[in-house]
């Protein structure tokens, strides 16, 4: 009797689980299947795709650039760039059978323009190279974005030992190279970006690549090496530095034997020419201070007036905090309060001083557990449904503080709906200013019963794939709601290429990490590397903050001040802003009040590179200025090991056009951090007026000069 009731409790036990486990996996949420940002709209700043046909030509027109094709030839024969051409040749692809004799692509006989919309083009071609049939389907967006499906069809079994497409770009344009990586070896650190001075082979690392000179630039990416033939893993990706010419090269078939071609091969990739859009209109007045106490704020605006700091609400600020803290949210990658009416208050004193409150969340992970009723231990709701198709990884979660995360699969439509509709009501019900977004740059997925996260080749050999595209349509939906919620608000992007293009600013700089933590910037960057587009941001038309990567001693220490001064001698000649973090901020906030004082922001900013108004002899040295119309601030930086007793100045006055003109009587010249008034010795040579001054700038240091008015 005792046993057959113990198995009725057992079997009503059992019963019961499967009923509500059943009816849980049927539980039907808000954001499902919601259609937030999935629209053929045109966000600001870009404009229309417009498409001109003429005889023998299609021109494709977006913000900024213009893709010439051929109707006889499948590839962009040129790339128009801020009225600059881009490449010296078509985009080819070259096939060899032996790796001798190499046959180029030959003109095809059809083109059409398949699709034409306000926000993208798609246009089909065909050519032949050494018998293969290459179709290709080209879809070109709003923003420059250039996707290239190649189809590689053989019209007889062929065997091929080299496969590649060049695209032969401007020696004027390609001068310098970046190769993103994350954290990795001191030796890829120092190699991951450069000057463009000889032929270099590149493994695929995160699969992206660009060139660029000061101003423009062209991005390479994809989602992996599908459809390629690689046995020389070492070159998948190529510059080779000709004569007027840099070819960038992608070997699609690279090998010691031959590949032995019957079935039809399909490769993926894209391009995007650079800026991607204009710099915003105010972004010289933003600043990231690195403080989130309103007192903080308060002196801090007494300081740089004019300036626009955001605060960015950093949710490892507070690990471990209880429900006494009212800026929790319920997760890491959920921008929604905890406790709603107490963040709206927290959130008022700040939004009286006019300062944005920008929160952090990172969408390649996913909370499996939430932060509730005063703890973190209440299941996300979701998590039961979607945890097979969500999971991004082998393992369940990664612990990182109270929340407990798993990584997520980037190809997951229904991760990206949920996020979006969360986004979506972080902006609208709780009135966020924007979005600091962590893991911007998406993990591959390896999750193994994910096919779409992985492909295997004939060799036995598995590759994981890295949803590129897929997180980039993500943040164009982001985008776009974001935009339209509230048109100023800010999204920064921490990485986040290739959906860069959707960010209002990139912090950047981590990667450095491996490097800094025993030695200055200026031990492995050259005033001539810090020109290429990884610390700038104009050749992209997107502001970057630099992430400064001292850690201990370096970057709160006693050693702090050498060594921010040492990173400021080489960013303070391109202009480069900064996230006030992982140095001495004391240093970094007195140069921001210097902005703010100056009102350099207004000013005409004239990197070392394009300065001819203000010289000096001495080859360490160089020199940038930010020139107003009456006055010019002055950095004179010396990143070298040299201390430098005497070094001295040349001011062209008639270049540098002041008004009124320069005289001993109403200008005056001074060092703007401490104060100190400085000599200046003016006379005339030629008919030209002239200033000289003599300065001691130590090793890794700089000088700000202010010559000016004396009002």
């Amino acid at each position: 009797m005792k046993m057959r009731r113990y198995f009725f409790v057992v079997l009503f036990c059992l019963v019961s689980f499967w009923i509500t486990d059943g009816f849980a996996e049927e539980v039907n949420f808000p954001w499902e299947g919601n259609k937030l940002g999935v629209d053929e709209t045109v966000p600001s700043p870009w404009t229309p795709v417009v498409v001109k046909e003429n005889k023998s030509e299609y021109i494709i027109s977006v913000w900024g650039r213009k893709i010439r094709f051929r109707k006889d030839w499948p590839f962009p024969v040129q790339i128009q760039n801020q009225g600059k051409d881009m490449l010296t040749a078509p985009i080819s692809l070259i096939l060899s059978p032996d790796g001798k004799k190499f046959s180029e692509l030959q003109a095809g006989k059809s083109w059409i323009v398949e699709k034409t919309r306000k926000d993208l083009v798609v246009l089909r071609g065909k050519g032949i190279v050494g018998g293969l049939e290459v179709s290709t389907k080209i879809q070109i967006e709003f923003d420059g974005f250039i996707k290239f499906d190649l189809y590689l069809k053989p019209k007889i079994p062929l065997k091929i030992k080299r496969l590649f497409l060049n695209i032969p770009m401007r020696e004027d344009v390609a001068k310098y190279y970046y190769h993103p990586y994350l954290y990795g070896t001191r030796a890829e650190a120092l190699s991951h970006q450069g000057v463009i001075n000889k032929t270099r082979s590149f493994p695929f690392y995160d699969l992206f690549f660009s060139l660029a000179n000061e101003d423009i630039g062209l991005y390479w990416t994809a989602e992996s090496s599908k459809g390629w033939y690689l046995q020389r893993k070492d070159r998948p990706l190529q510059i080779i530095k000709e004569e007027g010419t840099v070819i960038f090269r992608q070997n699609f078939v690279d090998g010691f034997g031959r590949l032995d071609l019957k079935e039809e091969r399909h490769i993926t990739f894209a391009i995007q020419p650079t800026p991607i859009k204009p710099m915003p209109k105010d972004w010289k007045r933003w600043t990231l201070p690195g403080i989130w106490k309103i007192a903080d704020f308060k002196s801090y605006l007494k300081r740089t007036p004019g300036l626009k700091p955001i605060f960015l609400e950093w949710i490892h600020s507070f690990r471990g905090v209880k429900d006494k803290a009212p800026d929790v949210f319920l997760g890491h990658g959920i921008p929604i309060p905890a406790y709603p009416k107490r963040f709206k208050s927290f959130m008022e004193p700040y939004h009286k001083l006019g300062i944005p409150l920008v929160h952090y969340i990172n969408p390649s992970m996913v909370d499996i557990y939430i932060y509730k009723d005063g703890k973190v231990d209440e299941p996300l709701p979701e998590w039961k449904k979607y945890r097979k198709e969500w999971l991004g990884g082998k393992e369940d979660f990664n612990v990182d503080g109270p929340w407990r995360e798993a990584d997520v699969c980037g190809f997951s439509k229904s991760y990206q709906d949920y996020l979006v509709y969360q986004i979506y009501r972080g902006i609208k019900e709780f009135n966020l200013d924007g979005l600091y977004i962590d893991g911007v740059y998406p993990r591959r997925c390896k999750n193994p019963d994910h096919p779409e996260g992985s492909f295997v080749d004939k060799d036995g050999n598995r590759y994981y794939i890295r949803p590129n595209f897929s997180f980039r349509e993500m943040y164009k939906r982001i985008y776009k709601v974001v935009k339209k919620l509230k048109p100023k608000s800010l999204l920064i992007f921490h990485g986040g290429l290739p959906p860069l293009a959707f960010g209002d600013i990139n912090v950047t700089g981590e990667e450095f990490i491996v490097l800094t933590r025993n030695t200055f910037y200026t031990d492995f960057l050259t005033p001539e590397q810090i020109k290429g587009q990884a610390f700038r941001g104009k050749q992209l038309g997107i502001p970057i903050f630099w992430l400064p990567a001292y850690r201990g001693e370096f970057a709160f220490g006693s050693k702090s001040v050498a060594a921010t001064r040492a990173m400021l001698s080489l960013f303070l000649l391109i202009d480069t802003h900064f996230w006030d973090a992982y140095a001495n901020k004391a240093i970094l906030h007195n140069i921001e009040a210097i902005r703010a004082r100056q009102k350099l922001w207004k000013a005409k900013f004239v990197p070392f590179w394009r300065n001819t108004a203000i010289t000096t002899d001495v080859k360490e040295v160089k020199i940038s200025y930010w020139k107003g119309a009456d006055k010019v601030v002055i950095a004179v930086c010396n990143p070298s090991q040299k201390n430098l007793t005497k070094v001295t100045i040349n001011l062209h006055f008639n270049d540098l056009d002041l008004l009124p003109k320069p005289s001993k009587k109403n200008y005056l010249v001074k060092n703007l951090e401490t104060g100190e008034l400085l000599r200046m010795e003016k006379f005339w040579v030629l008919e030209k007026s002239m200033g000289t001054l003599s300065l001691r700038v130590p090793k890794t240091d700089f000088r700000l000069i202010y010559v000016g008015l004396s009002k």
